[in-house]
């Protein structure tokens, strides 16, 4: 089950991976025959890296593999990467990423 122990991976390609830690919030939705994943990792005093993030948004509208770890099983999904966004209120940091299966 995808919960807030659930951990998420990120790859380019088969040297780059980017570990985004924890999720918080995990959607999906299904607009006809391709699903819609969206992301979101929060962080409270302690920033993100902002190399890593920047590596992401480089892939706007390239092909990802997200890779998503729980505790009873694993899921990988090859995606296009749609949006990312951050946000910082007050001492909370926020990443949200969205992409769109294309397997």
């Amino acid at each position: 089950m995808i919960d807030q122990n659930t951990v998420v991976h990120i790859s380019f390609d088969e040297k780059k991976s980017i570990s985004l830690g924890k999720l918080a919030i995990f959607e999906y939705t299904e607009p006809g025959s391709k699903g819609r994943i969206k992301l979101v990792f929060s962080k409270y005093q302690v920033p993100m890296d902002k190399n890593d993030i920047g590596e992401i948004v480089k892939k706007v509208k390239s092909e990802i593999l997200i890779s998503i770890f729980t505790d009873t099983a694993d899921y990988a999904y090859k995606t296009i990467l749609e949006e990312v966004k951050i946000s910082v209120v007050e001492e909370w940091e926020t990443l949200e990423i969205t992409a769109v299966r294309i397997d």
